[in-house]
């Protein structure tokens, strides 16, 4: 993955291969806009609405399913430190009626001096999922309006302002529990940035793996 910046403001992300690609529009030292491509073709669209210079709504575009669909995520603050969100996750459409039927996943956010520390999501069909998070520098630290359009989009820990640590699963599915977790560790250059990532995967029914990502900054 590859970063373009004009200033302190981030343009575009793609990786190398060309297959994936975000562009970022501002208004202002603000993010208003991300398009998500995928082999050129729109995948995603966000928009970013502030109030008195928080985060308080986004309107998300899905293009790429089957039946392209649109939905608004409306954040409620119920504290400084206290956020709660639900956003559309997914959807079925019946084979015999044509009926869409949307999933939906609900958020509480946990939040300490600016820091995301947790976020605890629970799914329309049963799976909660509990994602911890450190309060060192991430790779996104520095970028104009990254953390306030992007805080509470911080799940997979490769988009995150906050760095992922921890990512605890439980689902149950045909009268089955799944657990699993994903667990990152973290090496830092000298300036507290982080260079270089490990993750190590475990489940109650599948095998143990392990993968890293290698972090360069520009000198």
């Amino acid at each position: 993955m590859n970063y373009t910046y004009t200033g302190d403001k981030i343009i575009k992300m793609d990786t190398s291969d060309g297959e994936e690609k975000v562009e970022f529009t501002y208004s202002g030292d603000e993010i208003s806009k991300s398009i998500e491509y995928i082999n050129n073709q729109i995948h995603e669209i966000n928009e970013f609405f502030y109030t008195n210079g928080k985060l308080t709504s986004q309107k998300v575009t899905e293009s790429s399913a089957p039946i392209p669909y649109n939905f608004t995520i409306n954040y409620n603050y119920i504290n400084y430190n206290y956020v709660k969100y639900t956003r559309v996750t997914g959807y079925c459409t019946s084979s015999t009626t044509g009926i869409v039927t949307y999933f939906s996943t609900n958020y509480e956010a946990f939040i300490s001096n600016g820091n995301l520390n947790k976020i605890i999501t629970q799914s329309t069909n049963g799976g909660t999922v509990t994602y911890t998070y450190d309060d060192k520098n991430s790779r996104y630290k520095n970028i104009r309006g990254y953390a306030k359009a992007l805080m509470f989009d911080s799940l997979s820990g490769e988009n995150a302002l906050n760095n992922l640590t921890k990512r605890t699963m439980s689902q149950v599915v045909n009268g089955t529990t799944n657990i699993g977790s994903v667990s990152s560790t973290y090496t830092y250059n000298s300036n507290n940035f982080p260079t270089k990532i490990t993750t190590l995967s475990t489940s109650n029914n599948t095998p143990s793996q392990t993968s890293g990502a290698i972090l360069e900054y520009n000198k």
